[in-house]
């Protein structure tokens, strides 16, 4: 009865969770999709002249949920472990920019359509060493929408992370769902070929 109950319940998650990896990798393709488009449309655009205002390494802490096991030891036979939650950090690279189109003022944001700014230190580092403080940049802007901005133009390696990711988890949730249907129906064959 329990082993009907447990097979009953997890004949329902496998397909949701086979729905949620396709849905997750849809929107991470959209995503991903709209920066390869942006990036293309980026190599056209008209530039500016811009001053970089702010290019700073910020430390953020993490809590992982993997923990450190250690042992107290007790006066007695039993030994008790205690867990702590290990503490890693990551580091992103903050950099904005101010520009001017047609009379009216800017800040940008974006270094690049898709770009990785969170990472290793000296991932952070190297990139805010290419724009330090008061330089001058050339910005590139959509002519259609002058708050729109990059300093790196074009397609770039790091674009496809985003589509890249998303398709591993179309084809993991794809394939999620074709196991979880085949296996249903060698199941129901199975059940037919049961003698009564």
């Amino acid at each position: 009865m329990l082993a009907q109950y447990l097979n009953h319940k997890t004949s329902c998650m496998v397909p949701l969770m086979g729905y949620m990896f396709l849905l997750f990798g849809i929107v991470m393709l959209v995503v991903g999709g709209f920066n390869i488009l942006g990036a293309q449309a980026s190599s056209s655009w008209p530039t500016t002249e811009g001053e970089v205002l702010t290019s700073v390494v910020e430390k953020k802490r993490s809590k992982s949920n993997r923990k450190k096991n250690k042992a107290i030891r007790i006066p007695s036979p039993i030994k008790i472990s205690t867990s702590k939650p290990t503490e890693s950090y990551s580091y992103e690279a903050l950099v904005s920019y101010s520009y001017s189109v047609a009379g009216d003022d800017y800040v940008g944001k974006r270094l690049a359509f898709g770009a990785i700014t969170k990472g290793g230190r000296g991932r952070a580092e190297a990139i805010c060493e290419r724009y330090p403080v008061g330089s001058q940049v050339k910005v590139y802007y959509d002519p259609d929408d002058a708050e729109s901005a990059t300093l790196e133009v074009g397609i770039q390696g790091q674009v496809f992370f985003i589509p890249g990711l998303g398709a591993f988890f179309l084809l993991v949730g794809a394939l999620i769902l074709v196991v979880r249907r085949m296996r249903s129906a060698a199941e129901d064959q199975a059940q037919e070929w049961r003698p009564a």
